[in-house]
Formats: structure tokens, C-alpha cells, sequence
């Protein structure tokens, strides 16, 4: 599997594999004859089509927008990940919660979230399907 990765892929993955040293890779023989090494969503993330119709659309952000979703009491609020840039705080029901975010690695770490609050990375659409009520988060 190995080989199928990039630099940048083979890079993150020796930092995952660091971190996580009793991990293990799943194996690309599967007995299935699929191009495990082309991901089959590329064209779907370069534009905001969805493969289905929605109920409901909200044009605060494009559809396809990736937002770290967060719920917290009777509060749900949607962070859009562009503009995590580094270190973000802020308060939901009260509470604190911290978001960092790696470019390089191209993820987003909770540092601290309220005891009782759930968090989920996705696209705007499917977020706003669950939590039509949500508030964005608008850096200040």
C-alpha cells in the first residue's frame, strides 16, 4: 500500500503511524477489482451538486462547505474549517471550547469541548439537514 501513497500522504501517515503505533493499514487485496488508490469522489468534492435532493437548503455558505459541527445543550453551531487558522476559542451553551486546526496535516483537533457536547466533521448540507436551527460561527 505503501507505494500507492505521495509524499505528502506517505508523510502524514508516518506522523499517524508515530502517534499511533499499534495501528494497523487495511490491505488493498480485497478480492474486490476496484482502483483502491483513486479515490471514486474526486469529481463529487470539486463542485456544490449533490447526488440527491436535499429538503432544504441554507445559502449562508456553499453546500459542499466542510464545517466542524458542534452541539452543546440546546445549542448547535457550525464552524467552517476555512477559517480555523490555527487556534480558535470560543463558547457554546456557556461553555468553552477550543479547536486547532494543521494545515499541513489538513486536520482539525478538539482541544476542549463541554462534557456533554458532540462534534462532527461535514459538509454544510448534511449538517443544516440535522440542526436547521444551527448558528455560524463568524470570526470576530
Amino acid at each position: 500500500m505503501l507505494n500507492h501513497l505521495t509524499n505528502w500522504s506517505l508523510g502524514r501517515f508516518n506522523q499517524w503511524k508515530t502517534a499511533h503505533p499499534d495501528s494497523s493499514v487495511a490491505s488493498l487485496k480485497t478480492g474486490w477489482t476496484r482502483p483502491y488508490q483513486h479515490t471514486p469522489y474526486a469529481d463529487y468534492f470539486k463542485n456544490d451538486h449533490t447526488w440527491f435532493p436535499l429538503d432544504a437548503v441554507d445559502n449562508r455558505m456553499p453546500k459542499k462547505t466542510p464545517v466542524i459541527g458542534v452541539w452543546a445543550g440546546q445549542k448547535a453551531r457550525a464552524y467552517p474549517v476555512d477559517i480555523i487558522d490555527g487556534e480558535l476559542i470560543d463558547r457554546i451553551a456557556g461553555q468553552p471550547i477550543v479547536l486547532r486546526r494543521d494545515r499541513n496535516l489538513g486536520t482539525v483537533h478538539i482541544v476542549k469541548a463541554p462534557p456533554s457536547a458532540a462534534v462532527m466533521h461535514s459538509f454544510w448540507f448534511a449538517w443544516y439537514a440535522f440542526y436547521p436551527e444551527t448558528e455560524v460561527y463568524v470570526r470576530q
